[in-house]
């Protein structure tokens, strides 16, 4: 890494997940733009500052701990005054809760935890479903892979830290693989829950709230 990098932590809530990951990257690119900070920009026919995310979000997911990184010029960097500097021209979904130097590299990402929310407005027992569905022999998604459709068995790959719920409602806690050797899509995970199990979910909500590295420590 080079010694002008910096790492910059957001959150992204509200109507900001349904923000595409490059409209993502369009909004960081103009948020750093009007914040007047001394970003190092790429050279050639289409300069643009050079700014790379850890992990992609999926889309309709929120997140307390998204990271971004960038480069900027200059020996003395102001790191609070940069927070502030993108927190007052970013849209009030998106906030940065800190920026400081990367310490760790990206490819030492190793899992991602989940804050997931199943309701519905039926009474079927969503609390048991879910304890069939983890009781099956394996659970089979279908995801895009570089060599096209793929299915994967999920099972092994679900680890629930914290469950409660009833009957109409289903609070968890999950940590799934979120690397660039294997990665496990909440959402494709509780889409499997619906269809296996035949719950209704109507109404889903997933946040990440921590990246971590391969011995559960936060990513820095």
């Amino acid at each position: 890494m080079d010694e002008r990098d910096v790492r910059v932590f957001f959150s992204k809530k509200g109507r900001a997940k349904y923000i595409s990951h490059l409209d993502l990257n369009r909004c960081m690119q103009r948020a750093l733009k009007r914040s007047r900070l001394p970003v190092w920009y790429t050279e050639g026919f289409n300069p643009h500052a050079y700014v790379t995310f850890a992990l992609p979000l999926s889309l309709g997911v929120e997140s307390d701990c998204e990271v971004m990184d960038m480069r900027l010029e200059g020996e003395r960097i102001d790191l609070d005054g940069a927070r502030d500097a993108l927190n007052a021209v970013l849209p009030p979904d998106i906030r940065v809760t800190a920026v400081c130097r990367p310490i760790l590299k990206p490819t030492k990402i190793v899992y991602s935890e989940y804050a997931i929310t199943a309701q519905s407005e039926e009474s079927n027992g969503l609390l048991d479903k879910w304890e069939e569905f983890l009781s099956a022999e394996k659970i089979e998604i279908t995801k895009k892979s570089k060599k096209g459709m793929v299915t994967i068995d999920i099972l092994p790959d679900i680890c629930v830290l914290h469950l409660e719920g009833g009957s109409d409602v289903l609070r968890m806690l999950v940590r799934l693989p979120s690397s660039n050797v294997k990665t496990v899509n909440p959402l494709l995970m509780m889409t499997a829950f619906g269809e296996l199990t035949g719950a209704r979910l109507d109404r889903l909500e997933v946040c990440r709230k921590r990246i971590l590295t391969a011995e559960g420590k936060d990513f820095a």
